[in-house]
């Protein structure tokens, strides 16, 4: 079972890698097709834990980590709040987050979200029990 402290290591090698970055979003499985297109081209602007839950903010252009989190609890209106779109994530059981070396492996069967960024070199798959995404 994936414990609270694997949260916050991941949470900070994603921050230190992920951070400011832009991703194309695939779901290989299509079991979160429109949550991958819903964040496909955004760039991940914060990454917060709460207990077990993982949440990955994504915006159209790069903002710093507080000052999106002051924006999307505000109510004030802006095209970057209305794209703001926030990923839920719970490993479950047995769920991953891991980052690869672009190109990375064929995702598994259980992977529901693939991001990768070309120029950076870098590729992530998600198998997650939970994996949900909203607008603020």
């Amino acid at each position: 079972m994936v414990e609270g402290p694997l949260f916050h290591r991941l949470a900070f090698a994603h921050r230190k890698l992920l951070f400011g970055q832009k991703f194309t979003a695939t779901s290989p499985t299509e079991r979160f097709a429109d949550g991958a297109a819903a964040i496909d081209g955004l760039v991940v602007s914060h990454i917060e834990v709460h207990g077990k839950n993982i949440f990955y903010f994504f915006t159209r252009e790069r903002v710093g980590e507080i000052s999106v989190l002051e924006k999307v609890g505000d109510s004030a209106s802006s095209s970057q709040l209305e794209e703001a779109v926030v990923v839920h994530m719970h490993l479950g059981m047995s769920g991953s987050f891991r980052t690869y070396k672009f190109p990375g492996p064929v995702p598994r069967e259980a992977t529901r979200l693939r991001m990768y960024n070309e120029e950076l070199g870098v590729e992530a798959h998600l198998s997650a029990m939970v994996c949900d995404y909203g607008t603020h």
